[in-house]
């Protein structure tokens, strides 16, 4: 059994995922406040959701060999980005090198939150027996930090006191996850044995790798632009809008913790072009949503379709033998989505002047998904199976 496991640490574990994805999804709710306080346009604000994924990209190919030290450098890291946003923030308003600081405030915290998930994800999957459902347990928990964390930005909107409410949360951070890290080995002896990897399972990887791709892009472009959609868009004041992104979060738990009843007698091919297919008209629905009952009803249906992919493709990654730095990389693919979309998004939002035009862009990336599974059935869905 892993060291984590021996040392009794699997609960702080999942307390990590859980604190990860609270603080992961926080900007994306956040993104409306910022922009109105610092006077930025969307694809500015868009430039810092790809600062904080670009960071959490670089953290996860750069991630530390001892997972101790990982976990340890990632809550430095993350530390000291997120009480640099809470200072911008206590600026409140415009100037010209806001940006520019927030920029680097945002990719150091996502650098800390990339190493981080990597260690933590390397570590719960390192023993073979039962390591899809210690995976399957540790990315719902993520989601319902993810949860959390829109419930959390909305309470600190409405007390005033955003600034506070973040250097409180930024204290947390080592708090948990220097006590999950205990004093395991590397990732290399964790998976012994697990080097030696086929040419079959290396154009898996490759599958995989852009299935996260996609992903990635899909999931960061909703969840980072859902609540400033449902403000403008939905006519939502600010202390509520938030729920919106929660509500996107809510479905991914579900969908994650009850995949295997909802996919149980089917073949995973079958159940996941399903899933992506109920995923992308929830998606593209989204662009004809009005008010919050249709948008957060739509995020669910969508986070409900889209959760179980995060696990269904790492675990077949490691199911096939990948070393740890290849895991790594598909991990990062997915971060890499996460960087790229949310930032487009921005982008055609600001040159079109609409939100909702440019909500077709996640639709796209999960049909491009559902080519990929549909195109590559064997090495998309056997090797996860």
């Amino acid at each position: 059994m892993i060291g984590m496991l021996k040392r009794g640490r699997l609960g702080w574990a999942y307390a990590g995922f859980w604190l990860n994805g609270l603080v992961v999804v926080m900007l994306g709710p956040l993104l409306p406040r910022l922009e109105n306080l610092w006077g930025l346009g969307d694809a500015q604000g868009g430039s810092l959701l790809a600062a904080q994924f670009l960071g959490m990209t670089l953290g996860t190919i750069f991630v530390r060999r001892d997972r101790r030290s990982a976990l340890a450098v990632g809550s430095v890291w993350a530390f000291s980005g997120l009480v640099l946003v809470a200072g911008l923030v206590g600026v409140g308003r415009p100037a010209w090198w806001i940006l520019p600081v927030a920029f680097a405030a945002y990719l150091g915290c996502g650098f800390g939150l990339g190493q981080v998930i990597t260690a933590l994800n390397l570590g719960l999957g390192a023993a073979p027996e039962g390591r899809s459902s210690r995976l399957e347990l540790g990315n719902a928990m993520w989601s319902v930090g993810a949860i959390c964390g829109p419930l959390v930005v909305a309470l600190a909107l409405g007390t005033g006191r955003l600034a506070v409410w973040l250097g409180v949360l930024a204290l947390l951070l080592p708090l948990v996850w220097l006590v999950a890290a205990g004093r395991e080995g590397t990732f290399e002896e964790a998976h012994k044995g697990e080097h030696a990897v086929s040419s079959a399972a290396l154009g898996a990887v490759l599958v995989f790798a852009s299935l996260m791709f996609l992903y990635g892009g899909a999931e960061a472009s909703v969840s980072g632009w859902v609540t400033t959609f449902a403000r403008r868009s939905g006519g939502v004041a600010a202390v509520v809008s938030p729920l919106s992104t929660s509500a996107f979060w809510l479905g991914v738990a579900a969908g994650r913790g009850l995949a295997g009843v909802l996919m149980k007698g089917w073949r995973e091919r079958t159940g996941l072009l399903v899933l992506l297919g109920t995923a992308l008209a929830a998606s593209f629905g989204l662009v004809f949503a009005q008010g919050l009952g249709q948008i957060a009803g739509l995020a669910v249906v969508a986070g409900m379709a889209l959760g179980p992919a995060f696990a269904l493709v790492f675990a077949g990654v490691l199911g096939a033998k990948a070393s740890p730095r290849q895991a790594g990389v598909v991990l990062a693919m997915c971060g890499a989505g996460a960087t790229v979309m949310p930032f487009l998004l921005g982008v055609v939002s600001e040159r079109t002047a609409s939100l909702r035009q440019a909500l077709v862009l996640p639709g796209a990336c999960l049909a491009g998904m559902f080519v990929l599974v549909a195109l590559a059935p064997q090495a998309s869905s056997a090797e996860a199976s």
